[in-house]
This record gives structure tokens, sequence and C-alpha cells, in this order.
């Protein structure tokens, strides 16, 4: 079994040295650095959310400006605004996805949580579709 096909377990576990492995798991994913980025600012809880900004005085809401339904952190911007379950689904259509109802907010690290017993591959793809879904 290849590192592609190798499932990547532990979110929660430590090293000796006190860091996660799922850092190592993310930063050494084949996915282009800006994407990486993108998934160290998402798991940090620092993407510019309506949210995050209304937080520091930004906005004057926290309402998701496309939905107008949810507060819009990053679970919402990612999984749960309409534009965002339709663009999810539609790519689970050509890739092997989890299903969004089985991904849970349960806390601002949910996307490690997701991208724990995925292989390199899976996390690539999950990666990439969270990516493009922020910048649409």
């Amino acid at each position: 079994m290849d590192d592609r096909q190798r499932p990547f377990i532990g979110a929660t576990s430590r090293a000796p040295d006190g860091r996660r492995a799922i850092w190592t798991a993310l930063w050494g994913c084949p996915a282009p650095p800006k994407v990486c980025i993108f998934a160290w600012k998402l798991a940090s809880n620092a993407l510019a959310t309506w949210e995050n900004k209304c937080k520091r005085n930004l906005e004057i809401t926290n309402i998701c400006p496309i939905c107008g339904v949810e507060r819009e952190d990053s679970f919402h911007a990612l999984c749960r605004c309409p534009l965002a379950t339709s663009l999810w689904r539609t790519m689970a259509e050509i890739w092997p996805l989890p299903e969004l109802s089985t991904i849970d907010n349960t806390t601002s690290e949910w996307i490690l949580h997701l991208l724990v017993g995925k292989t390199e591959l899976e996390r690539t793809r999950i990666l990439m579709l969270l990516w493009r879904i922020w910048t649409v």
C-alpha cells in the first residue's frame, strides 16, 4: 500500500514533541501550497468568515451574505450554505467524498476530524474541494 492509499489516523494523538501528526499530514499533502495554507487557516479558525469579521468589528452582522439563514462560520460557509452543498454534491458524483450529513461541527477543528482516517488522495480531494468552495 503506497502513501496515497494509506489512511491517516490520529487527529488528536500527539507526538512526543507535542505536535499532532495530522498537521504533518496536512502540510505534507500534495495539494498546491495555497490550498495547504487555506487548510491551515481553516483548522486555526482564521478564515475571513463573517463571524470572524464581526468578532473583530469589521462587519455589523455575522449572518451569511449568500443565504441569509445562519451565522457564517467556516463550517457553514463550507458545508451548510446552499452554494457549498451544491458544489459538494456535484463533485461527489465524480469523486468519492464523505456525505455532508456525516460531517460534524464539533469544534473549530472540525476539518482535522474530517481528515482523520482518510488516505492522502482522499485528504487532497477534500481540501481541494473546500478551497474551491471558499474561492467561489
